[in-house]
């Protein structure tokens, strides 16, 4: 799982939530924005949660080989899948360590996960649900990928389907603590220690996509998406944006935050283990010719000791923290946040205060975080000394902070949710958010202004309307290949996105 540390050694300002709209948001200076609610506990060592698009429910990840079910607030007693006969489980590194839900999860039931197997070495399969929605077919399993492993660690194991490609993009560490293996991350010649891209929506395995960077040079496995890492610990899409994000744990001194831009067509060196973040490390110097992509963010040794990457909230619940990006530390348990426009980073917040242990709990070892369908951010106690003693909590908002409604105003901070997918063949999905109760109007049109699809629905305070299009007009007649429009109104408020068709 993890190895390395930290001390935050600068800070920025913290944000002072104001007016949004026509909704104020009530919070005296300095005053906490949110806390910790908790979800669950007394569960066995979760490491990740995460949920299908539109989904209520709540998957989390017990790493000694179990997904469980967070439904209505309540854990359900059966797992919704249990491997734990196929991995080798160490006890901290090794075990059930990534899932991922195929976009097309509603209709086709398939998701995927990365453990390691009976041996050590790292596979990726694919499983699909039963008849029974919160149980899996455990005989399901298809198997995408195998890759040998030399250590016991740096196995990374997160995995995530790209927002605007549908690929599977998986993060693999550099194979082992000591000796050669982390040459490993340099090495074009081989899986470990790399960003791989690969096309699942083939019968079993996966292709390698036309457009990855090093498909046809010699010498490079065409997997690669990127090179250079350690063991990352966090690997996340903002779902707005589609930028991507992995925190990569250090080994002897720093700890580092790399970010990929939506716009990357891949082929980034982030550094290891030519660099340990921005300092050489094999060559102790003149380690850079220029060709490295730097993190945007490193911390050195110290009270920390290993990097847990999160998200970008994307939230409705807490307006004031959306586009901040999280993270915390495995040995301190503390949280930060910032935020990143792509070139300036800012607002760099220490934010254990308002977000450590509710009163009557305590942390053990903070794991990573998770993220619902409606964007909410969840944090995860994995807890080292205990059977049965890991905790999820959800970051809520103060009750001071919660969007009020202005008297006179006709709606407040209407917000429309990133379709997905887009570009899209037969369905994408979308979502509207608003603060207040009211009825709003939902339409799409055709690249001439034309309406094509026209709904009304009711919309209640931070909870998601969830919508589906399929690509036809109100009368049932598919529409063509082309630019759509999407608008959503709610009273004078107006949001809109562009569709994209693809038949």
């Amino acid at each position: 799982m993890r190895c390395a540390t930290r001390v935050i050694c600068f800070v920025h300002h913290r944000s002072i939530a104001g007016l949004v709209g026509s909704v104020i948001l009530l919070s005296a200076s300095g005053a906490s924005a949110a806390h910790l609610e908790k979800i669950v506990d007394n569960i066995q060592k979760p490491i990740y949660l995460t949920a299908p698009p539109g989904d209520p429910r709540l998957f989390f990840i017990e790493e000694e080989g179990r997904i469980r079910i967070v439904e209505d607030g309540q854990l359900l007693p059966t797992p919704f899948l249990d491997i734990s006969t196929l991995l080798e489980y160490d006890g901290l590194f090794q075990g059930l360590l990534g899932m991922a839900f195929h976009p097309d999860y509603a209709t086709n039931g398939y998701f995927y996960v990365n453990y390691t197997m009976t041996g050590g070495d790292t596979r990726v399969s694919r499983f699909q649900v039963s008849a029974n929605p919160d149980v899996a077919d455990a005989g399901s399993e298809s198997v995408v990928l195998t890759v040998a492993q030399p250590g016991y660690d740096h196995n990374g194991g997160y995995i995530a389907f790209g927002p605007d490609d549908g690929y599977l993009y998986v993060a693999m560490g550099d194979g082992g603590y000591g000796g050669t293996h982390h040459l490993n991350a340099q090495d074009p010649t081989k899986l470990l220690g790399k960003l791989l891209r690969l096309d699942v929506d083939v019968p079993s395995g996966y292709q390698i996509p036309l457009d990855n960077p090093f498909v046809g040079v010699a010498g490079y496995r065409e997997e690669i998406w990127a090179i250079g890492l350690r063991s990352p610990w966090g690997m996340t899409f903002d779902r707005d944006t589609h930028d991507l994000w992995i925190a990569d744990v250090g080994l002897k001194s720093w700890e580092e935050v790399n970010f990929q831009p939506a716009s990357s067509t891949g082929g980034e060196n982030y550094g290891w283990s030519l660099m340990e973040a921005t300092h050489c490390n094999i060559p102790p110097s003149g380690c850079d010719d220029g060709s490295l992509t730097h993190p945007v963010y490193e911390y050195p040794h110290g009270p920390g000791c290993s990097v847990n990457g999160g998200f970008v909230y994307r939230g409705a619940q807490i307006p004031g923290l959306h586009g901040c990006y999280f993270f915390s530390d495995w040995c301190t348990s503390k949280i930060w946040s910032f935020r990143y426009d792509g070139s300036d980073l800012t607002e760099l917040t220490d934010r254990s205060g308002e977000l450590g242990p509710p009163p009557g709990d305590s942390f053990s070892y903070l794991a990573g975080f998770g993220q619902d369908a409606d964007g909410e951010l969840y944090v995860i106690d994995w807890n080292w000394f205990g059977q049965n003693q890991g905790q999820i909590f959800k970051i809520v908002p103060d009750a001071s902070e919660v969007p009020i409604d202005v008297p006179g105003s006709t709606a407040s901070l209407l917000q429309l949710t990133t379709p997905r997918p887009n570009p899209f063949r037969s369905q994408t999905r979308f979502g509207v958010v608003a603060s207040v109760r009211g009825q709003a109007s939902v339409s799409i049109h055709d690249a001439s202004g034309r309406l094509v699809w026209s709904e009304r629905v009711m919309t209640e305070p931070t909870i998601t309307t969830w919508l589906d299009w399929s690509g036809r007009d109100a009368d049932g007649g598919s529409q063509p290949s082309g630019i759509y429009l999407l608008r959503v109104q709610l009273g004078d408020q107006i949001e809109s996105t562009v569709l994209q068709l693809v038949r």
